[in-house]
């Protein structure tokens, strides 16, 4: 579907896609790496609320495992359709050697990376 996604938005004569995924309706954790503010997040909901959602965020935790950069395939399936229209790679960069590899072989033209610099 990326792909898909892709060639439509080409046609549009976007100026550059970020590769991208995740959402947390449904899934709250799958776009978290590291530790995750459970008890902080809690406090944002009303007290009545507060135990129930506990239990719902805890049960999440360990099931969105995220490791290296792992949109990386996708802009690698994506780089042939998009030609000469940048593209930006985000999720899971943490070492300056896969980025300059991933640039370097043209699987991306730019890391984007914002989470690492707020944590």
């Amino acid at each position: 579907m990326a792909v898909k996604y892709a060639k439509w938005l080409k046609a549009l004569l976007i100026d550059g896609l970020e590769i991208s995924c995740g959402t947390s309706m449904g899934a709250t954790f799958n776009m978290c790496r590291g530790g995750i503010p459970v008890d902080e997040m809690v406090q944002s909901f009303a007290p009545s609320r507060q135990a129930k959602i506990k239990t719902y965020f805890e049960s999440m935790l360990g099931k969105f495992e995220l490791t290296g950069p792992y949109n990386d395939e996708t802009a690698k399936l994506i780089r042939p359709v998009m030609g000469a229209v940048p593209l930006f790679s985000v999720g899971g960069w943490r070492d300056l050697r896969q980025m300059e590899e991933a640039v370097s072989k043209g699987d991306t033209d730019f890391i984007s990376m914002c989470r690492p610099f707020i944590r």
